[in-house]
């Protein structure tokens, strides 16, 4: 299956010692890394700024030499928060080509963008700057992770949109329609502009993942094999556009149950309001409580349980996209698993 190809996030790799970002556990990572790429998967998504600013010389060490450069694909970010000028820029990205141990990038982001660093992009021509490195062969795809409103989405798509292929976005069940998130809206903004879309926070950063028994039960009920991780990642990848979700993973339990996922993925039919039978989940106010301390995320759950209940073997649809919106290219490498 192609389209739902798996990322192995490095933001959350093992450790040594929890206080110290940067001791890392290599023997252990280096067996997560083998059996993820065993299973048939090959990108792994690094970032100037993980890991107390060490994160791409853990990926040097633990892929990098071990594995053939064809074997596999490397994305690393511009922090847009970091750089003071242009010629920043050109140290930074020359540093993290020396601390990935390659040539070149397969996959290259200005990352998190937003209101903060907007500016400062335009200022000193950032997009400009990695659309060069990509035409020096040095980046093959070049993409940003998007950190704010649909409206400035659309205001940086319409400007600079024909310098990207595709768009890194936060899309998880409970940001769906989160007023700070709007998961939703921004994936349509970029289908739109017919932006191949990466998914970050799949999981919401574990939240999705460690549930209380409530709501497990209710998901347990439909499917009692199927992980709490595993309805997060097939929300996320059954949206229209999505072509790779990413999972910041750091034990073997979860490479194997992630990898087995995507290995045998099944779409989620998002059904519209007007025809979900509610009826048939008399119980959903007990999910209330859910997200202790956040009562507003309990539309969310509920629309999610609502949708799990309607779970289908057809591809998703996003309700209300924009009808008139660009065909998603595919640009990616082919991958069979």
């Amino acid at each position: 299956m192609e389209k739902y190809q798996f990322g192995y996030g490095c933001m959350r790799l093992p450790l040594l010692n929890a206080e110290d970002p940067a001791s890392f556990d290599y023997p252990l990572i280096e067996k997560l890394f083998d059996t993820y790429l065993e299973q048939g998967f090959t990108y792994f998504d690094a970032a100037y700024t993980y890991h107390g600013y060490h994160c791409e010389e853990a990926v040097r060490e633990a892929l990098v030499r071990r594995h053939p450069r064809d074997s596999f694909e490397l994305a690393t970010k511009l922090p847009l928060r970091d750089f003071k000028d242009a010629e920043d820029m050109e140290r930074i990205f020359n540093e993290q080509l020396e601390h990935c141990g390659v040539e070149y990038f397969d996959h290259y982001l200005l990352h998190n963008m937003g209101t903060n660093v907007y500016e400062k992009c335009q200022k000193y021509d950032a997009f400009g700057f990695a659309a060069r490195k990509k035409e020096e062969g040095k980046i093959r795809y070049l993409g940003m992770s998007f950190h704010d409103m649909p409206e400035l989405l659309d205001e940086i798509l319409g400007k600079y949109g024909d310098l990207l292929d595709f768009v890194q976005l936060q899309i998880n069940y409970v940001d769906w329609e989160q007023p700070n998130v709007q998961s939703c809206r921004c994936l349509e903004v970029a289908n739109k502009y017919g932006k191949p879309v990466f998914v970050m926070e799949p999981c919401k950063g574990g939240t999705l993942v460690n549930l209380p028994e409530e709501a497990l039960k209710l998901m347990k009920e439909y499917h009692p094999d199927a992980s709490a991780a595993s309805w997060a990642f097939r929300f996320a990848a059954s949206q229209e556009g999505v072509v790779r979700v990413l999972s910041g993973m750091n034990s073997m339990e979860q490479v194997l149950d992630n990898t087995v996922t995507f290995k045998n993925f099944k779409p989620i039919l998002i059904v519209p309001t007007d025809v979900r039978n509610r009826s048939r989940f008399p119980s959903i106010s007990r999910c209330t409580t859910v997200f202790p301390g956040r009562r507003e995320a309990f539309p969310a759950m509920r629309f999610t349980i609502t949708i799990l209940v309607f779970g289908t073997e057809k591809p998703a649809t996003v309700s209300g996209a924009n009808s008139a919106r660009k065909p998603v290219r595919s640009i990616f490498r082919s991958q069979s698993i």
